[in-house]
């Protein structure tokens, strides 16, 4: 019959000498966690809050851009408008009659006109000639 015997000595990993670690490691490395966690969803939170400020204030300069347009478009009319009434003003049938209407001017004839000569080259004096039909 076999007997057996005690063990005096172990011969495991383990002894009887072992006694686990704290575990404050572990708790001070869920800290770490838990604060890099914090941190991470901080820097998203600012990052939305960028992104929603910059398209608002891509929306308010778009608006902005409409409402100038609007705005030179009307101009723009306005300018056409004074075109063609500058135009009006200037052409010649609107001269000639202001001219004869407001300003009293008379038409010219055919034959009433007169024929000067200008000095040229040192000579002194300029003569008139009446052309016939004038008086």
């Amino acid at each position: 019959m076999i007997v057996a015997r005690e063990k005096t000595r172990s011969h495991g990993f383990f002894d009887e000498t072992f006694h686990p670690k704290e575990n404050s490691g572990r708790k001070r490395t869920f800290k770490n966690e838990k604060l890099a966690l914090l941190c991470f969803v901080l820097v998203l939170f600012a990052m939305s809050l960028f992104i929603v400020f910059y398209f608002a204030q891509l929306y308010t300069l778009g608006h902005h851009i409409d409402v100038l347009n609007q705005e030179l478009a009307v101009l723009r009319v306005d300018s056409q408008g004074l075109e063609e009434e500058i135009q009006q003003l200037v052409s010649l049938t609107n001269i000639e009659y202001l001219a004869i209407q407001t300003l009293d001017m008379v038409r010219p004839e055919v034959n009433d006109y007169m024929l000067l000569t200008l000095p040229y080259m040192g000579y002194a004096d300029a003569e008139i000639t009446p052309v016939s039909g004038a008086p």
